[in-house]
């Protein structure tokens, strides 16, 4: 099942974050078999995040809420909101066949 995972970060959680990175990235090059993609979200100005995105490939909630509050940012405390929900991958195969005869499709 896949799952988004949007997190955002309390004020100045950017710039708390530096210490724990390096644990940060070696948590999400770990989660790379089940990790469908993901990145920080970003400021108009590229220059600060806000928080990160990613979607996983898991069995089930219980098992993606476990994933994200085992990251080192989430163990930090450094985010505000935490969000888990399912997700789907709108591919033209979905498009063509979950949605056909929909006005959607017919529009396309």
């Amino acid at each position: 099942m896949l799952f988004a995972i949007i997190c955002t970060y309390k004020p100045d959680g950017d710039l708390l974050r530096f210490p724990f990175r390096p644990k940060h990235l070696q948590y999400m090059i770990d989660a790379l078999p089940f990790t469908f993609f993901g990145g920080p979200l970003l400021l108009e100005d590229d220059r600060r995040s806000t928080g990160l995105v990613v979607i996983v490939d898991l069995p089930d909630r219980d098992a993606a809420v476990k994933f994200i509050t085992e990251e080192p940012y989430a163990q930090a405390g450094l985010f505000e909101t935490i969000a888990v929900r399912r997700w789907r991958h709108m591919t033209e195969d979905v498009l063509h066949g979950e949605l056909r005869g929909t006005q959607i499709a017919k529009s396309l």
